[in-house]
């Protein structure tokens, strides 16, 4: 088996990060699953051919981890979805905008399959990535709100104080 010390060095981690990054950059970037295409490019050329380790493996083994991860990956590429189709329809009823407007056409665009194949392939083959990347920013969101909740908590007295001292000054007048 792969040794933890072949794929636990610092430097198999900074290769990981650096390697990640540009991934990550060019499926943004709408690169029409050339970052998926380079990355098992990668494993073969240099992975599967350089680590004898790796070669004593049988390929129906490395076959069943590749499709444990993928059906991983789509599992998550569907929740993110579905959380992205919900945040849509959700600014929509909020907006309540017209069809002809702008912003419609740009909702569509956002829940359009056919538009989103990167972004959902990137879901898929990259789901540690997106995972931890959303979970981090859920975390922050989260906390962001609950303070935007304490502070508004706080300021309600003196904004009430406020609107009684401004509809008596212009019901009253000066």
């Amino acid at each position: 088996m792969i040794e933890l010390i072949t794929l636990g060095s610092w430097l198999f981690w900074v290769a990981l990060f650096i390697v990640s990054c540009f991934i990550w950059y060019a499926e943004s970037e709408d690169s029409r699953g050339w970052a998926v295409t380079l990355t098992l490019a990668l494993f073969i050329v240099f992975g599967y051919t350089s680590l004898p380790e790796l070669k004593q493996v049988p390929l129906t083994t490395i076959g069943m981890y590749v499709g444990g991860y993928l059906l991983i990956g789509a599992t998550w590429s569907i929740f993110k979805w579905w959380l992205r189709c919900r945040k849509v329809a959700d600014k929509l009823r909020d907006k309540s905008i017209t069809i002809q407007s702008c912003e419609f056409r740009n909702a569509r665009s956002a829940v359009s399959v056919s538009e989103n194949k990167g972004r959902l392939t990137f879901w898929i083959a990259y789901w540690p990535w997106s995972m931890l990347a959303s979970l981090l920013k859920d975390t922050v969101e989260a906390v962001f709100n609950f303070l935007r909740r304490i502070f508004t908590s706080i300021a309600n007295p003196a904004n009430k104080l406020i609107d009684e001292l401004e509809s008596k000054s212009t019901t009253h007048g000066p």
